[in-house]
């Protein structure tokens, strides 16, 4: 040990040798009083020895302070198997600090109370209270820390730093009790670099991306897909052209969206019959194509007119399969085999004009209708703006 090992009093020396053979022991109880001269400055009682004070394993109590002397000592040291306290001096005279010594495999401990808020070891220090009013600098050394789970909550505006395994990457995190951050950031610019695992989220949130690119393909290619969000929507981007995007369920493509159309691979089916409208009045669609309309009961449409296709050229009516009905009242009428049409007939006992015809079978060259009196039945058709009937028999 450097100090007292380089201060030597050849008089203390050989005091240290006497000692060893003739140590003054107390083998009295507790409290015996041993007394031995006056001291010349307080003529107060005092004890004197030039060997060792061997107190038999008693205490010394009520004791006002223990002073080390740093002087010239006897020239031997504390030794690595004691137990002991010792003051070190530094060259002459100069002291410089206290030893505290015991040996290897032993510990320290600083207990208040029932509690040892700080335990020394030869290799760990254990501090079981928070550090306060005091900064933590370890100069050019470092901080180790062993990976952990996350611990539990620190309290109130406190928070934890630790190290943990992510994705089998040593991470250093911040726990605040409520949200666990990896503290591998890159500065004030961000984390720039290349992934060599998978990014494993533990059932957290990515929050606040600014855009999301997705390449095509391999590394280092054209960005082909982009996410991102505006204050007011979330847009899906699609950069090539050429492609489009693929939504599919076990590897099947459902539903596709194009440059210029979308598809849709399977039937629209809703979950509750009958409820959901396809369009809206204020909204309609444009042109329709439909090879068939197809349902489960009865087509209504809420229109004041339907138009089939151009009805000079090609426009037509017919069954799908077997015959069809034409009706235009919502009576029940059972289809007859052949099919089945229904003109317009009503009852009036009186002449008609032709506003009242045109009233009820309508106002265009080729509307027909039944009128039926009291004692005839009229078959009437407008050609020529001119309403003509014959009497049915």
């Amino acid at each position: 040990m450097t100090g007292k090992a380089e201060i030597r009093d050849p008089r203390k020396s050989k005091a240290k040798r006497i000692s060893n053979n003739s140590n003054i022991n107390f083998n009295q109880g507790r409290g015996t009083s041993y007394k031995n001269g006056l001291s010349a400055e307080s003529s107060q009682p005092f004890l004197y020895t030039e060997g060792d004070l061997n107190l038999n394993t008693y205490d010394i109590i009520n004791v006002d302070r223990m002073l080390f002397a740093t002087a010239a000592g006897s020239g031997d040291t504390i030794t690595a198997t004691d137990y002991g306290i010792e003051a070190i001096a530094n060259g002459a005279t100069a002291p410089y600090g206290i030893t505290y010594q015991i040996p290897a495999s032993k510990i320290h401990s600083f207990k208040v109370g029932t509690d040892v808020p700080l335990t020394i070891a030869d290799s760990y220090i254990i501090m079981t209270e928070d550090l306060t009013a005091r900064n933590i600098e370890v100069g050019t050394y470092t901080i180790k820390f062993t990976e952990t789970t996350t611990p539990s909550s620190p309290g109130t505006n406190k928070g934890v730093i630790y190290a943990k395994d992510v994705s089998g990457v040593t991470t250093p995190m911040w726990y605040d009790g409520t949200t666990e951050t990896s503290l591998l950031g890159g500065g004030s610019s961000g984390w720039v670099g290349t992934a060599t695992s998978t990014l494993d989220m533990n059932n957290f949130n990515i929050e606040d991306v600014n855009v999301l690119k997705i390449n095509s393909g391999s590394a280092n290619s054209a960005d082909s897909f982009t996410m991102f969000g505006t204050s007011s929507a979330g847009a899906l981007n699609l950069v090539d052209d050429n492609d489009f995007f693929d939504f599919q369920v076990d590897g099947d493509s459902k539903f596709r969206m194009y440059d210029d159309r979308i598809e849709i691979n399977e039937p629209l089916r809703t979950t509750v019959p009958n409820t959901p409208n396809i369009g809206e009045p204020t909204y309609p669609f444009g042109t329709v194509y439909a090879q068939h309309l197809n349902s489960s009961s009865s087509l209504t449409v809420t229109l004041t007119s339907i138009q089939l296709g151009n009805i000079s050229t090609n426009g037509q009516v017919k069954g799908f399969s077997g015959v069809i009905g034409l009706q235009c009242t919502d009576d029940t009428i059972t289809k007859g085999t052949q099919g089945t049409v229904q003109i317009p007939e009503l009852y009036n006992n009186s002449e008609p004009s032709a506003t009242d015809l045109n009233g009820w079978f309508g106002n265009a060259d080729g509307c027909i209708g039944i009128m039926r009196t009291a004692s005839q039945t009229r078959l009437y058709a407008r050609s020529g703006s001119t309403w003509k009937y014959e009497i049915l028999s």
